[in-house]
């Protein structure tokens, strides 16, 4: 993955790889742990569902589908 995005509220960085929402936790020491994103509308910021709409990641449906948790 050579992306990924980020938001103003927290110091996690987040993506999608193969079809799962992914969040990169940093570990302190310049590395990144990726975790799958079990509740997206906890985990995820609104902002960064946001950018994902934006550049087509996900549709509106699935959109408002992670802000719900469904």
């Amino acid at each position: 993955m050579d992306a990924a995005y980020s938001s103003s509220k927290n110091k996690q960085l987040y993506n999608i790889y193969e079809g799962k929402l992914v969040k990169f936790q940093p570990d302190g020491e310049m590395g990144w742990h990726p975790y799958e994103v079990m509740n997206p509308a906890r985990e995820v910021p609104a902002d960064v569902l946001r950018q994902f709409l934006r550049d087509g990641k996900i549709t509106k449906v699935e959109y408002n589908k992670l802000l719900r948790n469904k």
